[in-house]
């Protein structure tokens, strides 16, 4: 199951009868189009077309197993949330996982409740992470709009320098290290110090565009 929030959902599970028994379960549940894939290597040839979801996602499957799929997932940095699921779990299947940040691990044979509570849990983190991610685009945008010098003198500060150490290092009087601050203050549309510092600390987490392929 792999999904847009909230319209969009894909499943992936190598026995039509397991696919589409559980995609007629989620139906009860969730709303929006629900994509079944026959195995991971189908469903990361559609990847690209699709938005970030959640994804329920089987371990024993033909070609690539479920653990490679998750690997190839964490590899690319997509906002997924994975929920691994299997009938021949084992301690260290669900450790390797974890490790590849799968957000749940489900062993047949589970509960309705357990399957529900689950992807609400993973639907409900994925819209912080977006949210999270919008705010660091921003955030990186508004540095990017700073020259280097600029940026050179927002890095002295935030490293606690004087406006006379930094301009003894940039070879530019206190005067100048001061109207350079001045326009990082109005190009990053702040009035504080520590609104910039929090800025400049939100644009270096941002990840960078995602243009791999699997």
């Amino acid at each position: 199951l792999v999904g847009n929030v909230p319209e969009q959902r894909r499943e992936v599970d190598d026995d039509a009868d397991v696919r589409e028994s559980l995609r007629a379960l989620l139906a009860t549940r969730f709303y929006g189009h629900i994509l079944a894939f026959p195995s991971g290597d189908a469903f990361l040839e559609d990847i690209d077309s699709r938005e970030s979801g959640v994804v329920l996602l089987d371990i024993y499957m033909p070609g690539r197993s479920g653990l490679d799929v998750l690997e190839c997932l964490h590899h690319r940095r997509d906002p997924h949330e994975i929920i691994v699921i299997t009938g021949h779990g084992d301690v260290r299947s669900a450790v390797t996982a974890m490790k590849l940040e799968a957000s749940e691990f489900l062993e047949k044979p589970y509960r309705q409740t357990e399957l529900f509570a689950a992807i609400d849990s993973s639907f409900s983190r994925l819209s912080a992470r977006l949210a999270d991610d919008q705010q660091r685009r921003k955030a990186r945008r508004c540095i990017d709009r700073l020259t280097e010098r600029e940026r050179q003198v927002l890095e002295g500060l935030i490293d606690g320098k004087s406006k006379k150490a930094i301009g003894a290092s940039l070879k530019i009087t206190a005067r100048t290290v001061e109207f350079h601050r001045a326009n990082v203050m109005g190009k990053l549309g702040v009035e504080t110090f520590p609104e910039a510092m929090r800025l400049m600390l939100l644009a270096e987490r941002a990840d960078p565009v995602h243009s791999h392929r699997v």
